[in-house]
């Protein structure tokens, strides 16, 4: 009769010292990974999105405007939001810098013809003779797609950072 050959692993070990309250010391160790772990691996997941976004923005045909919603692309901690078990990043647009992200991320109804006037460097509306029907400008989303694109990456970026601050503090 023929042996069966078994399955070979190999063995994965881990070890913790406790001494005294093992409670106390659990809790201790979950507040430390709260402080140290926490931001790092939401900063993690935002540097991904964030990244996505950047590479996604649409630019202008205008040397103006090539930059302007480019350069207005941020993100930031959002301190007064946080708390020790969330940590949240946010990513958006400088609504100051590019008071027009809306119109390219959501679209929008055109109703009056508009051109570039060379002398002063600036877009001129002329309202006088608006389109009898209304161009609609379609939307060139980014961020709605970096999320869509990089969400799952982000997470897994995230866990990723996650594990390598928790084996520090180990």
């Amino acid at each position: 009769m023929a042996q069966k050959k078994l399955a070979t692993f190999e063995r994965q070990a881990f070890s913790m010292n406790f001494t005294g309250d093992l409670k106390a010391q659990l809790r201790k160790f979950a507040d430390e990974v709260k402080a140290k772990a926490f931001r790092p691996a939401a900063y993690a997941a935002a540097q991904t999105l964030y990244a996505e976004v950047h590479r996604l923005v649409p630019v202008g045909q205008g040397e103006k405007d090539k930059a302007r919603l480019k350069d207005a692309i941020y993100h930031y901690f959002v301190k007064d939001r946080s708390s020790d078990d969330v940590m949240i990043y946010a990513i958006g647009v400088n609504k100051r810098k590019a008071p027009h992200w809306a119109l390219v991320e959501f679209g929008y109804f055109q109703r009056y013809p508009v051109y570039f006037n060379e002398k002063t460097r600036q877009w001129v509306t002329i309202k006088s003779s608006p389109y009898a029907t209304p161009r609609k400008i379609p939307a060139r989303s980014y961020i709605r797609a970096a999320y869509v694109n990089k969400v799952d990456e982000a997470m897994r970026n995230s866990k990723a950072r996650l594990a390598e601050k928790i084996k520090e503090l180990v």
